[in-house]
């Protein structure tokens, strides 16, 4: 994230500066399940950097078994 757009450093810790944003969707594509990719993304991205610059309200839709194009372009479709 990139700094002083993001967040700003003072003397308190990090400051949020996307605060204006009211929904997230976080699209992951991977060829392993979503249990695998859980951790990395729920914890490191999601409940982390995003809640430390002001982002909230996130959705995240992980498209597993993309390996061929065709499997991405059904996942997406039955969302």
């Amino acid at each position: 994230m990139l700094k002083d757009f993001a967040y700003k450093i003072t003397e308190k810790g990090l400051q949020d500066l996307l605060t204006n944003i009211k929904k997230t969707t976080i699209i992951t594509t991977s060829s392993t399940d979503k249990k695998l990719a859980k951790r990395a993304i729920e914890n490191g991205l999601i409940n982390s950097i995003c809640s430390d610059i002001g982002i909230s309200n996130i959705v995240w839709l992980h498209c597993s078994n993309t390996k061929k194009r065709r499997n991405k372009e059904n996942y997406l479709l039955k969302k």
